[in-house]
């Protein structure tokens, strides 16, 4: 700028010469515009003041001082029109001029030559003023940026802070986050004014162009074209930074289960972004919540409605996914439950629960084979030993009884457990595998002293008492079991009594076995074809017996008829012995006859008892 009115001095001497008035409208001009030169580099001096506490972070300061210089632009551009009308005077009126000499230069050229000069001057005075303005406008812009920075700052909240206070808390944020919004109108606003401000400088550009000014218009445009930019992006910030606060006083209001303010609060929150999915997501914990306290209460009716409320909001919702899925597995819903608990699967993954439950589902639609992956990803994750339990009884249900011990004998190990079921199972499995007989007493043994299922444990311990050799034991053990467990579970009292007639079979005490092997109704299929060999071999060991007696009864009665048939020989030949009298001989014939009798009695009872026994073969 100063370079341009270096050619000002040129006509110092003409100007002062005496005489001419009319140089005066020329000085006047002059004069107007070194005035508008000295407040447009004020105008520098004072921006770059600004811009300093801008730095510094006092942007309220830097606001001051900008309107301060918005004034001072004002005066400059409001000057104008006086420089305007003082150049055209001084043009409209040249003072009169010597004519020059052979050696001297034109003084009316010269004259002109200054009014055109002082013309340009002028217009990029107000060029640049109106630069000056877009400048004004857009650090403006810029600190009312930082403002709405600033306040983005939140106070931490103390650990003992109570609901009230902590909402309190969460109120004020809002709050500067509202204030914050309006400082990011106002940046708009200004940023907008600065962006119009630039528009109009161009407008004012000389009609050849002037390359100084065009390079301050293009490199101050894009600034102003990226803080619009950032402005209306942090306004988008602060926006989603209001709804997530509103949606943080719901929440702080549901800690202390104020469920219709939480809801209130977070609906407030609609009047930032309507459709926000946060909103949505902070009703459904709402409804979630209120729904889990229902749940504690016992009142799973309502804790349904609410966790579909939940859902209703927010489909998404891990809790009410899987509180519903529990609720309807409870209810024996089990395709519904399905639904829930593969929408809690997916939305996370490396839950436990989720999986557990969800082969349980799976489990109650017959789908054991389905469910064995669940458990297992349940087990990986350390869901416990619930788990393995029911993890292991689908392998039973499927029939493969070593991979079902495997599972038990993993869940033996988890920190949760013992489990009265998963021990009498177990224990249950050892017997009918025959292993691990000191495992099974210990394992049955927890488990009837932790009320487990009688119909496992009490079986498994008899059975092993058995396996391992412990005749001695298994009467009254069998006496205690049968005593425990119920009329209406044939099938383990039938286990009992087969492990008693096998040890009473071992002791060859057959009638006894036969006893406890006639007071079985049933026996469960894996038992039933040992069963059937020991009764054939109780049977048959009946029936030498009874055959070896019969025999034996044979020959008494025919060494008696021997017997008879000498003594009548002596009684008719009357050859009778030393001692001997008929009498004493007709007496023992009696005897004979007598003991004939009986033999022939018992024969005909082992005849029907062989018989009989042969008839159950």
């Amino acid at each position: 700028m100063k370079k341009r009115l270096l050619l000002l001095p040129v006509l110092l001497v003409l100007l002062l010469s005496p005489g001419s008035a009319r140089a005066d409208a020329l000085e006047q001009a002059r004069r107007l515009v070194y005035q508008a030169s000295e407040q447009i580099d004020a105008l520098n001096l004072a921006l770059y003041e600004a811009a300093a506490l801008r730095a510094q972070g006092e942007h309220d300061a830097a606001l001051d001082k900008l309107k301060l210089v918005e004034r001072d632009v004002q005066a400059v551009q409001n000057g104008h029109d006086r420089v305007e009308q003082a150049i055209e005077t001084a043009r409209d009126n040249p003072p009169p001029f010597d004519e020059p000499g052979p050696d001297e230069d034109d003084p009316a050229l010269l004259y002109e030559q200054e009014v055109a000069n002082l013309e340009q001057i002028a217009g990029w005075q107000i060029t640049t003023a109106q630069i000056k303005l877009a400048e004004v406008h857009f650090y403006s812009a810029m600190n009312y940026f930082g403002l709405m920075s600033q306040l983005f700052a939140e106070p931490e909240i103390p650990d003992d802070a109570s609901i009230d206070d902590e909402a309190e808390l969460v109120r004020a944020k809002i709050e500067r986050l509202r204030s914050g919004y309006n400082n990011g109108e106002q940046a708009i606003r200004l940023a907008e004014q600065a962006k119009t401000a630039l528009a109009e400088a161009r407008e004012l550009l000389p009609p050849d162009g002037d390359v100084l000014l065009e390079a301050n218009l293009d490199n101050l445009q894009p600034q102003v074209e990226d803080l619009i930019a950032l402005i209306e992006k942090e306004k988008g910030r602060t926006m989603e930074r209001q709804v997530a606060a509103q949606v943080e006083l719901g929440l702080v209001l549901l800690k202390d289960r104020r469920y219709s303010q939480a809801l209130r609060e977070m609906e407030n929150a609609r009047r930032f972004i309507e459709d926000h999915p946060l909103i949505d997501r902070g009703i459904a914990e709402v409804h979630y919540t209120h729904g889990m306290e229902y749940l504690e209460g016992g009142q799973d009716r309502n804790a349904a409605d609410k966790f579909a409320e939940a859902l209703s909001f927010d489909p998404e919702h891990y809790g009410a996914n899987l509180g519903l899925g529990k609720l309807e597995l409870a209810a024996e819903n089990y395709a519904s439950a399905e639904t829930h608990l593969v929408n809690a699967v997916e939305l996370k993954p490396d839950r436990a629960e989720a999986r557990y439950r969800l082969a349980l589902a799976l489990v109650g639609q017959g789908r054991d084979r389905d469910a064995l992956a669940a458990f297992e990803a349940a087990a990986e994750r350390g869901y416990g030993v619930d788990c393995y339990r029911d993890w292991g009884l689908a392998w039973e249900t499927l029939g493969d009884r070593r991979e079902a011990a495997e599972v038990y004998e993993d869940g033996l190990d988890a920190p949760d457990g013992p489990d009265a079921v998963l021990d009498a199972h177990l224990a249950h499995i050892y017997v009918i595998r025959d292993i691990e007989q000191d495992e099974a007493v210990s394992l049955a043994r927890r488990s009837i002293d932790s009320d487990g299922p009688k119909e496992y444990a009490w079986p498994a311990l008899v059975l092993a008492h058995f396996n391992d050799r412990r005749d001695a034991q298994l009467p009254e053990l069998a006496t205690e079991a049968l005593t425990a467990l119920a009329d209406s579970a044939p099938e383990p009292r039938g286990v009992v009594r087969y492990a008693t007639a096998a040890a009473y079979e071992r002791g060859k005490d057959y009638d006894a076995a036969l006893a406890e092997l006639d007071a079985i109704t049933t026996v469960p299929d894996w038992l039933a074809e040992d069963h059937r060999e020991l009764l054939a071999d109780v049977v048959e060991e009946l029936i030498d017996r009874a055959e070896d007696e019969s025999d034996e009864i044979d020959d008494r009665t025919e060494d008696l008829n021997d017997e008879r048939g000498e003594i009548q020989e002596r009684l008719d030949t009357g050859e009778l012995r030393e001692g001997e009298t008929v009498e004493g001989l007709q007496a023992r014939q009696g005897e004979i006859d007598a003991e004939k009798a009986e033999l022939e009695t018992r024969k005909r009872e082992l005849t029907a008892e062989i018989e009989a026994l042969r008839g159950r073969l």
